[in-house]
């Protein structure tokens, strides 16, 4: 094996736990926005516990950031599934696209996302040059024309 391919291997490590912890984040939210409440540790916890299941907080934290170890125990991705009522492939194949139904989901809460963002500028920017909005606007705008690229 060469370090090109322990450097490939350990790119591709990273990416997949980056997916799995921006997949985990957008389930988070959209758990927010649908519940009126968040999805705590301890929620989660006791959910998993009546399934036979553990998850220490660290653990929780890597699935949540994108960091740490990657999370791959099939039975706690698809148990998380369940509780987030998506189809298990979505924790499980991070190379799968998510379903039409919790794709439009997904989208409705990034756009929400990016919504409190553009309200917060637009509420805590008062003072800002107009240039500067302008290239606070075309960040946001990049990022979503990127997010909905094929």
């Amino acid at each position: 094996m060469h370090d090109d391919d322990l450097d490939d291997f350990g790119s591709a490590k990273n990416r997949q736990k980056e997916e799995l912890g921006r997949r985990v984040s957008l389930l988070l939210d959209a758990w927010e926005w649908e519940k009126k409440s968040p999805l705590t540790y301890p929620l989660v916890s006791d959910y998993l516990e009546g399934r036979g299941l553990g998850l220490s907080r660290q653990r929780w934290s890597y699935l949540t950031n994108g960091n740490g170890f990657l999370v791959t125990d099939p039975d706690l991705l698809a148990a998380l599934a369940d509780l987030f009522e998506v189809p298990h492939a979505y924790l499980l194949d991070l190379d799968s696209a998510a379903p039409e139904s919790l794709q439009a989901r997904l989208t409705f809460v990034q756009d929400m996302r990016e919504l409190r963002v553009q309200r917060f500028a637009a509420r805590n920017l008062a003072g800002v040059s107009p240039e500067t909005l302008q290239l606070i606007t075309d960040a946001i705008r990049k990022s979503r024309a990127k997010r909905q690229k094929p």
